[in-house]
């Protein structure tokens, strides 16, 4: 699946306060951030690091509401997941040319 149809089809599931936009939908963000990091804190503490197939499926969970408050943010904002990710690669390859060039 394409980012831009991800972002079209999770936008049906939106519900927020659309009067704070950005705000409450970046908030959201950090909430699930925030969950992701309890899981792996609890991981740490009870089984020294060792991840399990339901730890790994609670990370999934987590990691895919922090893609739906991103992509849900992206369209407040009136931006394209695939245009973020495009503009990321090229951020990170500007950073790390001159690693890249070295291996080639």
């Amino acid at each position: 699946m394409e980012f831009t149809d991800y972002q079209q089809q999770i936008n049906n599931f939106a519900n927020f306060n659309q009067q704070l936009g950005p705000y409450i939908t970046g908030l959201n963000i950090v909430g699930g951030v925030g969950k992701l990091s309890e899981i792996l804190i609890d991981v740490l503490n009870k089984q020294n690091g060792a991840l399990d197939k339901k730890d790994i499926a609670k990370m999934e969970i987590a990691l895919g509401d922090i893609l739906q408050w991103i992509s849900t943010t992206a369209t407040v904002l009136n931006i394209d997941l695939d245009e973020i990710s495009m503009m990321n690669i090229r951020k990170n390859y500007l950073l790390h040319k001159k690693e890249l060039e070295e291996h080639e």
